[in-house]
């Protein structure tokens, strides 16, 4: 929660690296930044809190750590998965402590403590902006591609985000979306779901984006790829986008 408070999901691990069953991998690979961002925040918060009197102290320890242990509870108790915007009314006495912490310098150390403040922060915004690994699923130009070059007849495949798809699509092909209720564990599963879809049209198009809730295996991209025909096949920021064709014993 504190990493993602200064830094986003810009800077480290994606958002889609920590949502994979694997993600682990990805966390110990970022060990590096996470340790670095740790030690520049940490330091910052100590020496903002040692700033301020006892009662500011007992005023911003409520504002941000009775939040933060409802949140907590909920989460443990299955009522709503942990998120780090439910926790945004925290934020500006983070802030608030680290810019203590960063006006009481006092030795060396604390001006090149800044500077490294700075330049993960800087370099977390341009990760955001430029970095393709982080970069929000383009579903607009997945949208557009369809609409110039797909046909009436086709379906188009969503397994989630299909009001963002709809909004930007004005083409004549029906799409569907898959029930957000639902989470496919196996291939016979995500091959029932999908033929439930497409019913008896012969290409279909997948758009793939932000699946991981409701098909965290990617067993729809995995079925287009071992099974039938991919007519065409687009990337997009965020999107794997698919002409796909059924093989002849897929409606079986």
């Amino acid at each position: 929660y504190f990493f993602v408070s200064f830094f986003g999901y810009s800077l480290g691990p994606s958002v889609h690296e920590l949502v994979k069953p694997d993600r682990m991998v990805a966390i110990r690979a970022a060990w590096p930044i996470l340790v670095s961002t740790a030690l520049v925040i940490g330091a910052s918060l100590l020496i903002g809190i040692q700033s301020l009197d006892r009662r500011r102290r007992l005023m911003l320890a409520a504002w941000i750590f009775i939040p933060l242990l409802a949140v907590a509870v909920l989460s443990m108790r299955n009522v709503k998965p942990f998120n780090a915007r439910y926790l945004s009314s925290t934020l500006p006495f983070l802030l608030l402590l680290v810019s203590v912490g960063v006006a009481n310098r006092r030795h060396a150390s604390d001006s090149l403590r800044v500077v490294v403040l700075i330049a993960f922060t800087l370099y977390s915004i341009y990760g955001g902006l430029f970095n393709p690994r982080y970069a929000k699923g383009d579903i607009r130009g997945a949208a557009q591609w369809v609409e110039q070059n797909g046909d009436a007849g086709e379906t188009i495949v969503i397994p989630r985000v299909k009001r963002v798809f709809d909004h930007y699509y004005d083409g004549p092909a029906e799409t569907v979306e898959l029930d957000q209720s639902v989470v496919l564990e196996s291939f016979e599963q995500a091959r029932a779901a999908l033929r439930d879809l497409i019913g008896p049209s012969g290409s279909c198009w997948l758009v793939l984006c932000r699946t991981w809730p409701v098909d965290p295996e990617n067993f729809l991209g995995r079925i287009a790829d071992g099974e039938g025909r991919i007519l065409d096949e687009e990337t997009f920021p965020g999107v794997r986008l698919l002409r796909w064709e059924p093989g002849p014993d897929f409606g079986d």
